[in-house]
């Protein structure tokens, strides 16, 4: 994810304004139709992204706490994913990486993924501080490392 942040934002830098609105918008108008330009590629190069590995991402649904540890409900109606199963949560919104989380039971089309101490400790103090959320937009479990995987 960091990659293609990275390799994003280099190619939006990289482009150079036109000639026609160099002279007619202010420079600070002009960094604003960037930022807003940026956040539109960004936005359709992740959602792009997601589609691609549509198979080994899940939508999360809800999350909880447990024994002092960020529990995720995750959608899998193909029951993909098995204990022990490694994945890393992401917010669609703004691309950042909410944490590691590990697959720790598995029901028909829904699992449950406990998060590691990486979970992002705002998302954390949010759920501990309003109690379960039924209700999670924008975010994204990805399977990154089966369970049985030695690397």
């Amino acid at each position: 994810m960091s990659t293609l942040r990275l390799g994003t934002m280099e190619l939006m830098w990289s482009v150079p304004p036109s000639i026609e609105d160099e002279g007619e918008l202010p420079a600070e108008v002009r960094f604003t139709s960037m930022q807003e330009s940026f956040a539109i590629l960004k936005s359709n190069m992740f959602a792009w992204g997601l589609a691609a590995l549509s198979e080994v991402t899940f939508r999360v649904r809800r999350a909880s706490i447990d024994k002092g540890r960020l529990i995720v409900a995750l959608d899998d109606p193909d029951v993909v994913l098995q204990r022990g199963d490694q994945l890393v949560v992401l917010d669609t919104e703004d691309l950042f990486e909410m944490g590691t989380y590990e697959v720790v039971e598995v029901l028909d089309k829904e699992c449950y993924a406990a998060g590691g101490a990486d979970t992002d400790p705002l998302w954390k103090g949010t759920i501990m501080e309003n109690g379960e959320m039924n209700v999670i937009l924008h975010k994204r479990a990805m399977l990154v490392k089966r369970g049985g995987d030695d690397d």
